[in-house]
């Protein structure tokens, strides 16, 4: 388990660690937005809708 070897350390601290390596930017959002849209609109497409 992630468990800090430093005496006094709290037990999560890799709770914030992975949440402060996995933010996403404004451009990052704005990809995934863009990437989700088409996707949609390729199923609607295929859908007849």
């Amino acid at each position: 388990m992630l468990e800090p070897l430093r005496p006094g350390a709290k037990k999560n601290w890799f709770k914030g660690f992975i949440q402060s390596s996995h933010t996403l930017k404004q451009d990052d959002f704005e990809a995934l937005k863009k990437a989700f849209e088409e996707a949609l609109r390729v199923e609607q497409a295929l859908l007849g809708q």
